[in-house]
């Protein structure tokens, strides 16, 4: 390979990383907290957002060799961010997040649901799908920093479920 290529595969590289970094941020600057379970919406953002930013990773450069290095470059910061986050608990707690007590007995804890961006409807939801039919049954209501829910009945053993 020429110096000039070599030179353009690095530069589609670099800015493949630093449109990763920067949607990170931009993703956790709009509190985006749970990708688990993508509504329609949430999977026309994703789609829209990597068409958006495609030209911004490789320009012109629509060859394989360009692809490889936008791809290279997007592993790479995806490998170095969970290094990084394994050993940096700050950073760990600014990617990943940390778990939100949403209900703590029978009682929605505002604060944390507004900080969470759900609505009532939303957590009403989550109860539903774990077997239990009122925020007033649940003793302990938790939103995973993976987007998951944890719910633990006020009367434990009624929710055989919620055993593990």
């Amino acid at each position: 390979m020429n110096e000039a290529l070599i030179l353009s595969l690095f530069f589609i590289f670099l800015r493949s990383v630093g449109v990763y970094l920067g949607l990170i941020f931009l993703l956790k600057l709009f509190g985006k907290r749970e990708l688990t379970q993508l509504s329609l919406i949430d999977l026309l953002l994703v789609l829209l957002l990597s068409n958006a930013v495609q030209n911004a990773m490789t320009g012109p450069d629509t060859s394989f060799q360009g692809g490889m290095a936008a791809a290279s470059g997007l592993l790479a910061a995806n490998l170095m961010l969970k290094w990084l986050s394994k050993h940096v608990v700050s950073l760990r707690d600014f990617l990943l997040g940390y778990p939100l007590m949403l209900i703590y007995k029978g009682k929605v804890q505002e604060k944390a649901l507004a900080q969470s961006g759900l609505s009532v409807q939303e957590l009403e939801s989550a109860c539903r799908e774990h077997g239990i039919y009122t925020l007033s049954d649940v003793d302990l209501g938790i939103l995973e920093p993976d987007g998951n829910f944890s719910f633990r009945a006020k009367d434990f053993e009624a929710h055989p479920k919620l055993h593990h």
